[in-house]
């Protein structure tokens, strides 16, 4: 997920650019922008997740 967000980062990124240059409507542009953002923000989230969990089970584990 984090690296097709990157990759719609950059693409949204190179669209929104485009559309201002040529004076077009940016909506694409941003749509994909945001969504890259959404998507590395939940790849970030899901990983902290899972190392909390991972953490949680070891202290079970000890006791």
């Amino acid at each position: 997920m984090k690296t097709t967000g990157i990759i719609l980062i950059v693409f949204g990124a190179i669209a929104l650019l485009g559309s201002l240059i040529g004076g077009s409507n940016p909506i694409g542009g941003l749509f994909f922008l945001f969504l890259g953002i959404f998507l590395v923000q939940r790849a970030k989230q899901k990983k902290e997740d899972a190392e909390k969990k991972r953490k949680w089970e070891n202290i079970d584990d000890n006791h």
